[in-house]
Order: structure tokens, then sequence, then C-alpha cells
């Protein structure tokens, strides 16, 4: 829908019920968390993109439903496959284009399709466009079926896609059934040590596991999280405010601080820093400089 796409009319100021959906919900956060990888702030991002900082703004906080092309840009800014997040623009665009609900009940108006034909049985073309065609009193539901098939494939694919290729990293054999298991108890990470120094933890292993927390001032919620199988660690922060700075730092030698500086929307979804690479864990300092009171909190795991 263009209305939608857009985001730039008067409506889109105001959440409609549509933004509340599951799969608009998620594909908000979606594009948040790609928008927080490329590191561009809402002016940088709007000069990269054919799309001004409200528009991104709009699409962000899950005010308008982006274009398709919104989407694949920031995934290329983002350096990410676009594909999980296409498939939730599908069905976010059934939502947003009040057709979700009608998508459902697709089968039923099929039953109205002969009934077409007897109206105007005059000549065969008509017949014949109508076999093709969706039948008249239904065609945004025939509409909606057909986007909702194309949003489950695509998700499929990517399924049916990270299998094979778990499979291909194992190595599978003769004995397929326990190279399926593996990645599900030991996931093969996307880089190890020192190739993972400075990158996001998404890359690697996003859950980590937490060895060190920290409340701090202000409600801000602060974790180290190490990972031995990619070897690195890294700090994620919850309820932290615009300006505030996250940093890890490892012991001497190991590697260089790292930090992210928390910016629009981030407030919103847990923040983590890029890997630091390191082979042991303990000594691993987490700090949290606040943007109003410019103190820094700094723990230990």
């Amino acid at each position: 829908m263009t209305s939608g796409n857009g985001g730039g009319n008067s409506s889109g100021e105001r959440r409609t019920p549509a933004a509340d959906a599951p799969e608009c919900v998620r594909l908000a956060e979606g594009l948040r968390e790609l928008r927080a990888r490329t590191g561009l702030s809402m002016t940088e991002l709007a000069q990269r993109t054919h799309y001004s900082r409200s528009s991104w703004e709009r699409y962000l906080n899950g005010k308008a439903l982006p274009p398709r092309q919104a989407v694949e840009a920031l995934s290329g800014l983002a350096r990410q496959p676009a594909g999980r997040l296409l498939a939730l623009w599908e069905l976010a665009e059934l939502a947003w284009s009040g057709r979700a609900s009608g998508a459902a009940s697709a089968p039923g108006p099929a039953t109205q399709g002969p009934a077409a034909p007897k109206a105007a049985p005059k000549t065969a073309a008509p017949k014949a466009a109508s076999m093709t065609a969706a039948p008249a009193g239904a065609p945004s539901r025939w509409r909606s079926g057909r986007g909702r098939m194309v949003a489950l494939l695509t998700a499929v694919v990517l399924v049916v896609a990270g299998v094979l290729v778990s499979v291909a990293l194992g190595g599978a054999g003769g004995r397929p059934r326990a190279d399926l298991s593996g990645p599900a108890s030991s996931p093969v990470p996307g880089c190890r040590g020192s190739g993972c120094e400075g990158r996001d933890p998404e890359l690697c292993d996003p859950s980590g596991r937490d060895v060190a927390s920290h409340s701090a001032p202000g409600g801000a919620w602060v974790k180290i999280r190490y990972s031995r199988t990619c070897g690195a660690v890294w700090a994620v922060v919850w309820h932290s405010k615009v300006g505030d700075q996250l940093r890890i730092s490892v012991p001497p030698g190991d590697s260089a601080p790292r930090k992210v500086v928390i910016q629009e929307f981030d407030t919103e979804r847990m923040v983590p820093t890029p890997m630091a690479a390191t082979r042991r864990v303990k000594g691993a300092r987490a700090c949290l400089v606040s943007v109003s009171s410019h103190r820094e909190m700094c723990f230990q795991a």
C-alpha cells in the first residue's frame, strides 16, 4: 500500500491498530537492530538512503510501514541478509493493509468463483479470465492469501538454507542425524578469537554466558557476557539513556577496549558493545558513563 509504505501522511504520526500487530512490532524491532548495527545516526541514515529522517523515525518507531526498498537498503548498510526482515515485511504489509484477517478465510470465497461465469456466460473469454484472476467479489483476499504464501515460503527457504549450511559446515557424512543435532548445542560461530575483535556478538553467539551483572543509578542494568566458542567477551545494557556510553575492556595485552554510544531508539532494547577477543573472562571490565551525571560506573567479571 502506498499510504502505509510512504508513511508521509498526517495519520502516520499517530499509532494505528495495525502498528501494534505482532508482525509490525517485530518488523520495527528488526529495523532498529539493523540501524544499530550500521552505527549511523538518523541524519546519516537519511543521507545514505532515499528516505528522510522523519520517515525513518516513523519506520523505526512502528508508526508507518516502510517500503520494501527501505528494508533492503537498511539491510545493505548493515551488511546483513535481508531475507528474514523481508519475510516479516510481507506479514506486516498484510496487517497494515487490513488483509491479514481476511487471509485466513481466503478459501471461503472460492465457492463464489463458479457464480461469476453464470452472471455473464456470453462468451468463452470471460470464463477463461475467471480461471486466472481472483473472484470479483473478493480480490483483496486472494491477493492476501498469495502474499501470505510468499512470506511463509520465504521463511521456509531461510530455515532450510540454515540447516543445509549447518550440515555442510559440520561435514555431513554417513551420520546426518548427528550433524543436524550438533549445531543446536554447539552453534557454528561466524568468527573466532581475534576474528571476532570489534564485531557484533550476533555474528558469533548472541546469547553468550552471563558472567557478571550490575545495576546502575537511573535504572540501567549492565551485564558482562562471555562465549568460549567465540573466545570473546562483550557487555550489554538495558534501560539506558540516549548519549550513555557502555565500554568493555579485557586484561592488558588481549585487545583494545570496545564501546557503544546509546542512540535514538536504543533505549527500547538491549544494546551490546562490540566483542573484545580474550582467552580469559576473569578481569573483564564493563563501564557505563551516564550522559546526565557524567559519572562512570564500572565492575569486573
